[in-house]
């Protein structure tokens, strides 16, 4: 009887360290989900730039630098910004009510800058990316504009 309980005390040890393992691996080498805490759920882009933002090809990391003042500040709801965890492409969403206000504030801000910077808009968000591999930076531009 002392051993058909230690038998079982041992399998339910080894059963437990088994599945405690196959649980931190599976954490290992995934990507971190980005929410865009802070904005109002009611945005209807919100869901959509989020869904972009956590299936890109590429990992995207929030920045936390500081903001300069822009052109149109007034029209803005809020802004994030990105950049991907290797390839350090710069993305900047900046979140408006409607696509008219996002347009201008891309106009008064963000002008193009042929393989550098280049901006685009997706209903009421304004994306700008910056980087130095054009061919990397026209991705995430098609990306987040939603072209294929």
């Amino acid at each position: 009887m002392k051993n058909s309980i230690l038998i079982i005390i041992l399998i339910g040890f080894f059963s437990f360290s088994f599945l405690a393992q196959i649980n931190t691996s599976a954490g290992k080498g995934e990507k971190i989900k980005i929410e865009l805490n802070g904005l109002s759920d009611e945005h209807p882009n919100k869901e959509t730039m989020e869904w972009f933002l956590n299936n890109y090809a590429e990992e995207f990391i929030e920045s936390n630098e500081s903001w300069d003042v822009l052109v149109h500040q007034k029209l803005i709801q809020k802004g994030y910004e990105f950049h991907t965890k290797s390839s350090n492409i710069s993305l900047i969403l900046i979140f408006c009510k409607n696509q008219k206000d996002a347009l201008l504030i891309a106009e008064a801000n963000f002008p193009v800058v042929n393989g550098v910077q280049k901006a685009g808009v997706n209903g009421g968000v304004l994306f700008v990316v910056e980087g130095e591999d054009e061919y990397k930076v026209n991705d995430v531009l098609g990306w987040f504009a939603g072209e294929e």
